[in-house]
């Protein structure tokens, strides 16, 4: 029996995406979320 990325109790964060739609989307917001805060530092 495998068991790949089951949810655990006491997890911290998100499991990993199950399709590669959905790891080009993780991929997508951290590629953003750099840069929104790279710029949320340079304003402020």
């Amino acid at each position: 029996m495998f068991i790949l990325d089951v949810a655990e109790n006491g997890q911290i964060g998100f499991q990993d995406p199950a399709s590669p739609v959905a790891e080009g989307i993780v991929n997508f917001h951290n590629y953003i979320f750099t840069y929104l805060t790279f710029i949320a530092v340079l304003v402020s």
